[in-house]
């Protein structure tokens, strides 16, 4: 009953306030507030309070310091030239694929957070999408890369793992399916709101765009947390270009570099800091998080920097410090809500676990065993954060069912319940001047989500068989 309370009252600030940080806080309150009533012992406030801190910081210094970099690189128009050349081809199809499967992709494995969205959907209204289209496309074509998107925090952070393993393998093999499928139901969408086109003329392009994600999404896996997502958007679009663009429209390798450098530039950062600091890390007292050296939050920050000097930039100094200040401005309310969400998930931990052990008798049943999966996309549903999701069931779904594939399922399930989040919705929709209803939005991308989570669901069931 505590739980059921205190997630209607998160439920209550997204759907009735439109602000999530009021449904925590209540939530929050209430929690506190029960505990005090039923004079319930055994909650350690203070690993609970570092725990909750050290996490928030981590996920503080991604979004401020990815959101700085995209800002700072839109203010560039760094993608407009891009934009331009794609715009030459004589497919719209193409182009809706460029933008809306590899770029989103490529940029969700980077910064994660909304960001992603808030910045594709605009980009292909201003191709000559529907708001409608533009708004349900990025929030659907988003769903797979969130598996490990702002550089595997969903895995790092969501599921506490930061090395590549069983869990990191079967999230590959459950997605390997739905990469290969999203091109054609952002293709179905394009052709149902948009234009008609000849399915027989574009299959081969669009089983190739799949692939082209799904060949470097799996390479990415076996690297590090931190690539699957990135070079499947990144490289795959490259691989796209190649193979399916004919070759009077594609960009030209001069383009390709002064649109990507600053990108190859924090790629770069990011695999010498990782080699180098990864290993390193601090423990505040026993039993609570550790925080690592290694915060690609802070090689964002250094990477925005070298690119205003890289650019010659007058006043680097006071560039930087500018865009550092509205970035702040944008992110202050997402910073608060990350910090609450954080708190929230941290105290129901006790109550999902009880919950857990009541169903447990139900455990090895096949069927049963599916249930992370839809979990995972509850807890993005009512979070609008893949990351909160994994953090509020790993601990209970590790411990009661098949493992990895039950973290796999339910870090799938979080990634693909982005697309149904109205705290997303809201964001991408902000973006876009448009009458377009949240209902109609959500309806759209329910039918998306299920079919995802129907996918997953079978191939979580062959590989039970195998296992």
């Amino acid at each position: 009953m505590t739980l059921l309370i205190s997630s209607a009252l998160l439920l209550a600030g997204v759907f009735l306030f439109k602000k999530l940080w009021t449904g925590a806080a209540a939530g929050i309150i209430f929690l506190f507030a029960s505990r005090y009533y039923k004079r319930e012992g055994g909650l350690n406030l203070e690993v609970l309070t570092i725990d909750t801190v050290i996490i928030w910081i981590e996920l503080a210094l991604l979004l401020f310091g990815a959101y700085i970099f995209c800002f700072m690189l839109d203010d560039f128009k760094q993608w407009n030239a891009f934009r331009s050349k794609a715009l030459s081809s004589n497919s719209r199809l193409t182009v809706v694929l460029l933008f809306g499967w590899f770029l989103i992709s490529f940029l969700e494995g980077l910064a994660g957070f909304g960001v992603p969205s808030m910045l594709v959907a605009p980009l292909l209204l201003s191709i000559g999408l529907k708001p409608f289209t533009s708004i349900v496309l990025s929030l659907c074509a988003n769903a797979i890369s969130v598996t490990f998107g702002a550089l595997g925090t969903p895995v790092k952070i969501g599921l506490g793992i930061d090395v590549v393993n069983p869990v990191v393998n079967s999230i590959v093999i459950l997605n390997a399916l739905p990469a290969l499928l999203t091109p054609f139901v952002l293709a179905f969408i394009f052709w149902n709101t948009e234009a008609h086109f000849s399915w027989k003329a574009e299959r081969k392009k669009l089983f190739g765009a799949g692939l082209c994600f799904l060949v470097p999404y799996a390479v990415g896996s076996l690297l590090s947390i931190e690539f699957p997502s990135v070079l499947g958007g990144g490289a795959g679009m490259l691989l796209f270009t190649l193979l399916f663009v004919p070759a009077a429209e594609r960009p030209s390798f001069r383009l390709w570099i002064s649109t990507f450098w600053p990108y190859a530039l924090f790629l770069s950062l990011l695999i010498v800091s990782s080699l180098l600091l990864k290993p390193f890390s601090w423990e505040l007292r026993p039993g609570v998080r550790s925080f690592s050296a290694f915060q690609p939050g802070v090689l964002f920050l250094i990477a925005t920097f070298l690119v205003l000097l890289i650019k010659k930039h007058s006043h680097p100094t006071r560039q930087f410090l500018g865009y550092a200040k509205q970035t702040f401005r944008d992110v202050q309310v997402s910073l608060v809500s990350i910090f609450l969400l954080i708190l929230f998930t941290q105290l129901i931990r006790t109550e999902t676990q009880v919950i857990f052990e009541t169903i447990s008798i139900w455990k090895d049943s096949k069927l049963f065993q599916l249930f992370p999966v839809i979990l995972g996309t509850l807890g993005s549903f009512l979070t609008g954060s893949a990351t909160m999701s994994n953090l509020l069931f790993s601990d209970s779904v590790g411990e009661h069912f098949v493992f990895p594939l039950s973290l796999a399922l339910l870090n799938t399930g979080s990634a693909c319940g982005n697309a149904i989040s109205l705290q997303n919705i809201v964001m991408v929709k902000s973006t876009i001047v448009a009458n377009v209803s949240e209902a109609s939005i959500l309806r759209h991308n329910s039918v998306f989500v299920v079919g995802y989570i129907i996918v997953a669901a079978l191939g979580s069931l062959i590989l039970f068989q195998i296992i």
